[in-house]
């Protein structure tokens, strides 16, 4: 029966991740960038949701931005009181690229959520994502940032629906091991061009 018991309480702690603490995330390349953000969070249904508009698009660190003409970014999470996560969520991008009103970038799980002051922070997975850019359907990275809203964890509702100044990088995250394959094919090809 102790057993048992143990058991159960073990599967229904591993239902939700560690609570929330910053990830830390560096802005990368491909990166829409959002703005204009709404941010509401009920501590009763635990859901975290934000509402915005696409603003501009930067393929890599060389090409100049393009405007993505205020199309629809969303984002919606499970956080719990705690500041753990489910790992329910959702993440939509739209965009005028490579065409008007283009999904670029969605996403149905979250593997990690971290939190700081005025900062939240996600990285969606890749499984079941997809999108003009994402084609590879790799994880895609999240920093929701607005220097105005201050919360105090998750125990309490909160929003910041009187400015909705909230601002977003939302990035694919490259594999571990494609970004050091990349590396070493650079390297190679430098060495060749050098004989």
């Amino acid at each position: 029966m102790l057993r048992s018991i143990v058991a159960g309480a073990a599967i229904a702690g591993s239902a939700a991740v560690a609570a929330a603490t910053p990830l830390n995330l560096t802005q990368g390349r491909p990166d829409a960038f959002s703005a204009f953000i709404s941010i509401t969070y009920d501590a009763s249904s635990h859901l975290l949701s934000a509402d915005g508009f696409t603003q501009n698009f930067q393929l890599d660190y060389v090409s100049p931005s393009v405007s993505l003409n205020n199309r629809v970014w969303h984002l919606t999470a499970e956080i719990l009181n705690d500041g753990s996560f489910t790992g329910a969520g959702s993440l939509s991008i739209f965009g005028d690229y490579g065409g008007t009103n283009v999904l670029l970038d969605s996403a149905v799980s979250i593997d990690q959520f971290g939190s700081s002051p005025g900062k939240l922070e996600f990285i969606f997975s890749g499984v079941g994502s997809g999108g003009s850019i994402n084609t590879g359907h790799v994880p895609t990275g999240v920093i929701l940032s607005d220097d105005t809203l201050s919360f105090a964890g998750f125990a309490l509702s909160f929003d910041n629906l009187a400015t909705a100044d909230g601002r977003s990088d939302s990035f694919l995250i490259p594999a571990p091991g494609a970004a050091a394959l990349g590396a070493c094919c650079l390297a190679l090809a430098a060495g060749r061009r050098r004989r």
